[in-house]
């Protein structure tokens, strides 16, 4: 690629030489925490736009805030490992990247508003709109907002080129419409997921339709792939023993994000829930609460930020902050710059300490009430909201696809709640207990 010689292999490991040699349409790739899909995705489409020179790449999220420290930090960092960095100039305002040889583009897109993609105009007529790469797609709300944005690139292409779109993201729930694109034709299957770390299929299928008067065939073809952390050698003994111990204690949560399966639906306590960007409904917040549930070592202290809209039943979640580890002073010095100052926060009542200490530490903290079965019924009034969560509440997401009632030994679910996947549903929790405890 360069004078210097660079090996692939040693770049992006082993496990996704299917994907990194396939020329169809369209990639679905599903894969866990630590199965190092997004940088084997962004490694590749630099190597693709070093190999085809008259290629441009779209890299889009659902919103556009989460493009800069996302497909953009992916890219650059791929470009720079490829030794190509020389080459590119990747600038901040307008987020995109520039070949300076070429003058190929990568544009950075939200979803947000789909129809502004298909106004992006390449000045240049050498060059031409290939590659789409749907980051974290399963934060797309609508399908056909999906397969719209698909249909941007579309024209004559250059001989031997070829167009593909690149879908990737984590296996949180198995009713989003991503997830049962690929599930669909390719049956998660824990056992080849546990020994090979992925599994992976081909679909071809050919088209026969009217083209300027005449019916034609087209060929069209899909790569479906699930893949997990047994996939990254990069890892090293700690991440291991993560997954280890995720494996021993929360075998389904490990399935999910250890292995790469699709969320199951059953038994879940919250199906009333999407992924939205909040933003857009921020200067209608009247009711802002905040909730923190304690953490140290193995769990996490979890802030929570959001709003009730009591009239239209709809709570908006868009801020969480949640880390491991943190002295109380440490936790308030990192929550204070996320909110107004005196605002206040309902924690968990079990640690009066803790809410002293956050006291002295400036931070507006009070008890959260506990009356009889309170959990029942803080998830029961929860259950009557529709709970809009930011793309950016990633600990919440990956809860609310969790979170789950207990079950008898015949499989069916009890009206007691798991006692796990639920810090940041606690901070929910803890700041709604007057709106839940007076109704």
């Amino acid at each position: 690629m360069n004078k210097e010689r660079i090996s692939i292999q040693e770049q992006i490991g082993k496990g996704y030489a299917t994907f990194w040699n396939f020329k169809g349409d369209e990639v679905i790739l599903m894969g866990s925490k630590g199965s190092k899909k997004s940088k084997t995705i962004a490694l590749r489409w630099m190597y693709l736009l070093k190999k085809y020179p008259r290629a441009c790449l779209l890299a889009m999220r659902d919103t556009g805030i989460t493009l800069k420290d996302s497909v953009y930090a992916d890219l650059k960092w791929a470009c720079k490992k490829l030794k190509l960095d020389k080459e590119w100039d990747f600038k901040l305002s307008p987020l995109e990247a520039t070949n300076k040889k070429t003058g190929q583009k990568i544009f950075f897109r939200g979803l947000d508003d789909w129809q502004k993609i298909a106004s992006i105009t390449i000045d240049d007529p050498n060059l031409v709109l290939c590659f789409e790469w749907f980051e974290e797609a399963f934060e797309i709300v609508k399908e056909e907002t999906y397969n719209n944005t698909r249909m941007c690139s579309r024209g004559l292409l250059p001989e031997g080129y070829f167009r593909q779109t690149v879908a990737s993201f984590n296996p949180w729930s198995n009713q989003h419409f991503i997830v049962k694109k690929l599930t669909q034709r390719l049956t998660p299957d824990e056992n080849i997921l546990i020994k090979d770390g992925k599994q992976e299929l081909i679909i071809e299928e050919e088209q026969e339709f009217e083209y300027l008067g005449k019916q034609v065939k087209e060929k069209t073809s899909q790569l479906l792939m699930i893949t997990n952390y047994k996939l990254n050698e990069f890892l090293d003994i700690k991440d291991y023993a993560a997954y280890e111990k995720m494996r021993k204690e929360d075998y389904e949560r490990y399935k999910t994000a250890g292995l790469g399966m699709p969320g199951i639906a059953l038994g879940l306590i919250f199906k009333n829930w999407r992924i939205e960007n909040t933003e857009q409904y921020k200067n209608m917040f009247e009711l802002i609460r905040r909730g923190l549930d304690f953490g140290y070592s193995s769990d996490p202290s979890c802030f929570l930020q959001f709003n009730v809209d009591t009239k239209h039943k709809k709570i908006y979640v868009f801020d969480e902050f949640s880390a491991c580890e943190l002295d109380n002073e440490q936790l308030a010095n990192a929550i204070r710059p996320r909110m107004p100052q005196y605002a206040l926060v309902k924690c968990d009542s079990a640690e009066p300490k803790s809410i002293a200490e956050l006291n002295k530490y400036k931070i507006n903290a009070i008890p959260a009430t506990k009356g009889p079965d309170s959990i029942l019924h803080g998830i029961k009034w929860l259950q009557g909201y529709e709970i809009i969560v930011d793309p950016k509440c990633k600990g919440l997401i990956e809860e609310l696809g969790l979170y789950r009632w207990k079950v008898d030994k015949y499989g069916n679910p009890l009206e007691i709640p798991e006692d796990k996947n639920n810090h940041r549903i606690d901070s929910l929790r803890y700041g709604s207990d007057d709106l839940y405890l007076a109704s």
